[in-house]
């Protein structure tokens, strides 16, 4: 589903708007800079992530699955997208117990999350300057 199709469905992410906030305010003086790469940096890392805990899954690979889920969990929480964040804790206590039953569809979740997150994070961080 398209991040267009989630919000005429009425679909919100589960953003920390007060915690984005803060960032950007923290970074002002640099007009937007920092919080503009931090944004890119965890667009990135969400989105390889996202596909390494797939193979991850399909392998079986739960070392693998567990790292990568609590580090876009880390990256979630750094930037304010909570259910991400919730969504990876939850991939990781099953990699921890050596599971992967119901790990899919978590993913599938955190994809569409994400999904609904990028264009609003993308949304925020100033124009670059050329």
């Amino acid at each position: 589903m398209t991040p267009d199709q989630n919000a005429s469905l009425g679909q919100q992410p589960d953003l920390d708007m007060a915690h984005i906030e803060a960032l950007k305010s923290e970074f002002a003086d640099d007009g937007g800079t920092f919080f503009r790469k931090l944004v890119l940096l965890f667009c990135k890392n969400s989105e390889d992530g996202l596909k390494v805990m797939r193979q991850a899954v399909a392998n079986e690979d739960y070392l693998v699955l567990t790292q990568t889920a609590h580090s876009v969990k880390g990256s979630s929480l750094n930037i304010g997208a909570r259910l991400m964040a919730t969504l990876c804790a939850s991939v990781e206590d099953l990699a921890t117990e050596r599971s992967v039953i119901g790990a899919a569809e978590l993913i599938e979740r955190l994809e569409r999350e994400f999904d609904l997150v990028r264009p609003i994070l993308q949304s925020l961080c100033p124009a670059e300057e050329s």
